[in-house]
């Protein structure tokens, strides 16, 4: 394991919250994204130096969104406010002010007196992730970049979705990225027809038939013998 770089931590880019890497490790080998560590902990003079394979092509993965709530804060004196009018955690809307009674003490004796109530503003960030990632990191949904499930069917992403593709109908594999078995095409959505054989199909096949033994024709249908097979000569015994 890595000194610097532990394997399953997320770490924050200068470019903000919303753009991660993830360090992975796969197949006894550490990735930063989809970028390789080749050269790794080489001590600088103001850090650690890490090789990568490949320059990152750093992805927003999450889209937050901030939610602002209002509400009002303490009443106090217009002109020599003695107090922060908003709790910790809220700022004051300076140009938002209403009229409100207060009370003072004043030679002994506690006074009401006109003034301002000072609107606050609570400001809330909701972690989200951008369609495409799921999880608590926001991590890649199966399929190329850009393109989650291939386009061949839907990812239940989002921060409580599972990273699992469901796939268009014909569509099979994690990603979507093959044919179902019996249909082939790019949108595999024709059906093989072989009766007694094996069948080219996938995205990239053709439908066309390999016929078992003793079986012929376009789709294997029909059956023929060993001697129809070897015609006017004589078969050898091992012949079929």
């Amino acid at each position: 394991m890595k000194i610097d770089l532990l394997g399953g931590a997320y770490k924050e880019t200068m470019l903000g919250f919303s753009y991660q890497l993830g360090i992975l490790p796969r197949d006894d080998k550490l990735f930063v994204n989809e970028a390789q560590v080749n050269v790794s902990d080489i001590q600088g003079g103001k850090g650690v130096i890490h090789g990568l394979s490949a320059v990152l092509d750093i992805t927003k993965n999450r889209c937050d969104i901030q939610q602002f709530m209002t509400f009002p804060g303490s009443c106090q004196d217009c002109f020599y406010p003695q107090l922060n009018p908003c709790p910790v955690g809220a700022t004051p809307m300076t140009l938002a002010r209403k009229k409100c009674m207060f009370s003072r003490v004043y030679q002994g004796e506690r006074l009401l007196s006109i003034g301002c109530k000072t609107i606050c503003k609570n400001t809330t960030i909701v972690r989200r992730c951008c369609g495409g990632f799921y999880g608590e990191h926001c991590e890649p949904c199966p399929g190329p970049k850009g393109q989650p499930c291939y386009g061949n069917g839907m990812c239940q992403d989002r921060t409580n979705g599972t990273g699992v593709c469901q796939c268009n109908k014909g569509f099979n594999g994690t990603a979507c990225e093959t044919c179902q078995e019996g249909k082939y095409g790019i949108h595999c959505d024709q059906d093989c027809r072989c009766k007694n054989g094996r069948c080219n199909d996938g995205i990239h096949g053709d439908g066309t038939c390999e016929c078992d033994a003793y079986w012929r024709g376009v789709t294997c249908d029909d059956k023929f013998t060993r001697e129809e097979n070897c015609g006017d000569r004589k078969c050898h015994t091992s012949a079929m």
